[in-house]
């Protein structure tokens, strides 16, 4: 069959002619036998062997010319570099919120394939602050018991460089996240944490998002 031959940069050149004649060379074989069998079936099966074969070279095409990899996360711009992220300050009155929010942002990072430093070996410091944390109820039921909560954080996020000029902020990002209510105390406050987890990283894959494509777009340090 025609074969695609590498190029420079890991390009590929394919033989369109050759591909299409030894495809077509080996699908005559099995439609001499189908038009015997069924003559008034085969111009439909011809047609759709036709527009099989046109999706199959685009998608070939798109696959090689894109260099798409499966698996391969997104890739974050040259220029951002390493970036360090110190424990968000928690102004809230909510224990630990500031852990899962800062931990989750890393995770984040390194799924994007930016690597994470120590303070004194970054390029970039993305600070922090826990501003407010509120959980309310958001249903109930017939006998007016809660049903659900949902909990929310407001959040500043502002990412410097070393001489300390703005990048990036977001002084008021907000962290949503809903969860079912329990009448027992201790599945509740699982139920609350587990939302957290989930809330955090909702959070951070979108804050992260942005913030790389601050730094691709070179835009100004007003809050996007």
């Amino acid at each position: 069959m025609g074969k695609a031959k590498a190029a420079k940069g890991g390009l590929y050149i394919i033989n369109i002619k050759a591909f299409r004649r030894d495809l077509l060379d080996q699908q005559d074989v099995k439609d001499q036998s189908f038009k015997r069998s069924c003559p008034s079936c085969y111009p439909v099966k011809k047609c759709f062997f036709y527009v099989k074969f046109i999706l199959i070279l685009i998608g070939f095409i798109l696959t090689v010319s894109c260099g798409y990899h499966l698996g391969a996360g997104p890739v974050p711009p040259a220029k951002f570099g390493t970036v360090a992220v110190p424990i968000f300050v928690n102004e809230s009155k909510e224990p630990n919120i500031q852990a899962v929010v800062t931990n989750a942002i890393i995770l984040k990072m390194n799924q994007a394939g930016v690597m994470v430093v120590d303070v004194d070996q970054a390029d970039k410091i993305l600070e922090g602050r826990i501003l407010n944390y509120k959980n309310r109820s958001v249903a109930r039921t017939v006998a007016s018991t809660v049903s659900e909560y949902r909990l929310s954080a407001t959040i500043s996020l502002v990412l410097k460089d070393r001489t300390g000029q703005s990048l990036y902020r977001n002084l008021s990002a907000q962290l949503r996240e809903e969860y079912f209510a329990s009448v027992i105390l201790e599945q509740n406050e699982k139920a609350e944490a587990e939302a957290q987890q989930r809330g955090a990283i909702d959070f951070a894959e979108d804050q992260v998002r942005h913030m790389l494509d601050h730094i691709t777009s070179g835009l100004g340090n007003d809050r996007l």
